[in-house]
């Protein structure tokens, strides 16, 4: 694996370990459904956890850019006239 990305890296070993995680559950389901059950409820808050973080340390940065880009805008349409 020498030839990919550092960060395509990172998502193969998540797909991989969610992907594990999925089918522990699947095989664990019919024999221990809470278990089962809780391990999927835990994933889903944890998924919703990350999300919320992302957007929440993404929107300032995402929201500082796009200013920035509209100050840029306005200015060269002020002095291009």
């Amino acid at each position: 694996m020498g030839y990919l990305k550092s960060g395509s890296q990172k998502s193969l070993l998540a797909g991989g370990v969610s992907a594990w995680l999925l089918y522990y559950v699947y095989t664990e389901l019919p024999t221990k459904p809470v278990l089962g059950s809780t391990i999927l409820v835990l994933r889903c808050i944890c998924l919703t956890i990350l999300r919320t973080i992302l957007v929440l340390i993404l929107a300032p940065i995402i929201l500082q850019q796009v200013s920035t880009l509209m100050n840029s805008i306005s200015y060269f349409l002020t002095f291009s006239k």
